[in-house]
């Protein structure tokens, strides 16, 4: 049985549901970032482990910490066999943290108190909370914690859902499984490999990110059997003692890639061994376009939509898309801060075409993509600079919830045009990292904050919420 889970809620799925689409027809997918602005996206994260792994584990647990991650719950029914995938947040909401010297957080509005990660940060700042820090508290205190009961912990003692902020949506993270990977351990294998690949790299994430190996190592995993990316180049220990620990490679996407390469050849192809990997780093979400003809046949490659210049795509954005794509460039939420820029992304499957396709986003010109003359289609990404972001802004673009990208060749001869990638292609392509057309926000990164920040706001929104309450009766 294949599961899909918001918070504590469970929702059975068919198998071959594979894509998020809200009511308009957009798809919504979740992408995880390293500091180059190299990207992973959901869609490929999965092709790539079906490819590189499929058939040969006993199971295959993946955890997922970034602000929207829960495309890579809804993408994970391409895997088979037995799996499971827990997602810091869904595809709505931002993945906070807070540091305190407090073991534990009080909810201002009722409920238990939620007790936190002891961490060696600072002198006086010694506990983490947050969806992550409880995931790993949780394994640490239970090596023998099913990935479900792991999910459900941190789900639990997740502070943020008694934080909200004004205009934010529900928080809730995002759990899926298929076969009986809610049920297994994290060392349910002969033999038990992991992969952490974290992208964040700051002071604190120094000291966060060894507990998840002390964790892991709790459990019977090694150093030999945990490959460990860092957002820090060269090697080294980091953390500070007792719970230092080796990092084997710098946490950029090409590294990820290896190491699931890596990771192939140590398990036993006789499905035998537990697959566990961790992705931790700045992350967003994108609204995408699957364009086709308008007789494309289900399943077919080469069913894209032919644009010659001139030619537009419109895409319907969430309410809560504007606020994750104009971060620092319109809309600032302090606890959050950008590192890489807001992109378009673009993939064919024919081009006739070598040269730059200038685009206009609701009439507002962005730059330029430049076509390669691809006769099986390539993958196009055009970063967006804090300049064409302000003019957006200013422009009032997203206002409607539409984006309306139009694409201009030059001269406008009519002869020239690209056919977009459908997903069939991109499942068929042993290249196509992307399909279709897709606009998304900047990787966003955390800014934990101080207990007592988080306390007062919490209390504040809380007053405020009773005093409309009262004004209303």
């Amino acid at each position: 049985m294949n599961r899909f889970v918001l918070c504590a809620r469970t929702v059975v799925l068919p198998f071959a549901v594979a894509i998020a689409l809200v009511a308009n027809g957009a798809e919504k997918h979740s992408y995880i970032a390293d500091r180059t602005d190299g990207v992973i996206w959901d869609t490929d994260f999965y092709k790539n482990l079906k490819e590189q792994l499929g058939g040969r584990y006993k199971d295959l647990q993946i955890v997922i910490s970034s602000c929207f991650s829960g495309g890579f719950a809804t993408e994970a029914s391409a895997l088979g066999g037995n799996w499971s995938v827990a997602a810091a947040r869904d595809t709505k909401a931002k993945h906070s943290m807070l540091f305190s010297s407090e073991k534990e957080i009080t909810d201002p509005q009722g409920g238990n108190a939620k007790e936190g990660l002891k961490v060696a940060f600072t002198q006086s700042m010694k506990y983490f909370h947050g969806w992550l820090p409880e995931w790993i508290r949780k394994l640490q205190s239970d090596s023998g914690a099913t990935a479900q009961q792991l999910f459900d912990f941190a789900v639990e003692n997740d502070y943020q859902r008694f934080q909200r902020r004004p205009r934010e949506p529900e928080i809730k993270s995002a759990f899926a499984s298929g076969g009986t990977g809610a049920e297994a351990k994290i060392n349910s294998g002969e033999k038990n490999y992991a992969i952490v690949w974290s992208a964040e790299g700051a002071k604190f994430d120094f000291n966060l990110l060894p507990q998840l190996i002390v964790g892991l190592e709790g459990a019977g995993y090694t150093d030999k059997t945990i490959d460990f990316a860092f957002e820090r180049d060269g090697g080294g220990k980091i953390g500070s003692p007792p719970t230092q620990r080796f990092v084997n490679r710098h946490a950029t996407v090409e590294n990820y890639y290896k190491m699931v390469l890596d990771l192939r050849g140590k398990i036993n192809a006789e499905a035998k061994d537990k697959a566990f990997i961790f992705l931790y780093g700045h992350g967003n979400y994108e609204e995408r376009n699957d364009e086709r003809r308008g007789d494309a046949i289900p399943g077919l490659p080469m069913q894209g939509r032919e644009f010659r210049s001139g030619d537009s795509a419109l895409i319907d954005v969430a309410p809560e898309f504007y606020d994750s794509f104009f971060e620092e460039t319109g809309v600032d939420d302090e606890r959050f801060t950008r590192f890489g820029s807001a992109r378009l992304s673009l993939s064919t499957i024919s081009e006739n075409f070598a040269g730059p396709v200038n685009v206009l986003f609701d009439g507002i010109d962005i730059g330029s993509i430049s076509l390669g003359n691809h006769s099986g289609g390539a993958d196009y990404q055009l970063l967006l600079t804090d300049s064409v972001m302000h003019q957006l802004f200013a422009g009032n673009v997203l206002d409607d919830q539409k984006a309306l990208l139009q694409f201009q060749f030059p001269s406008g001869n009519p002869n020239n045009f690209y056919q977009t990638a459908t997903r069939w292609d991109f499942e068929l392509s042993s290249t196509l990292k992307h399909y279709g057309i897709g606009i998304a926000g900047p990787p966003l990164f955390i800014v934990p904050e101080p207990a007592t920040i988080v306390l007062f706001t919490a209390a504040l929104a809380a007053i405020l919420t009773l005093c409309s309450d009262n004004r209303t009766k």
